[in-house]
């Protein structure tokens, strides 16, 4: 299911398409990315 489907008549760039795709698996690992920028 595209994110921004209903909003835009036109089909969407594939780097879009690319960055949605990504959001529910960069949403589970955002807390470790914060922990490991601010240990070092």
């Amino acid at each position: 299911m595209a994110l921004w489907g209903a909003r835009f008549k036109k089909e969407l760039n594939s780097k879009v398409n690319d960055f949605n795709s990504s959001i529910k698996f960069d949403s589970k690992f955002y807390k470790e990315d914060i922990r490991r920028e601010y240990s070092s």
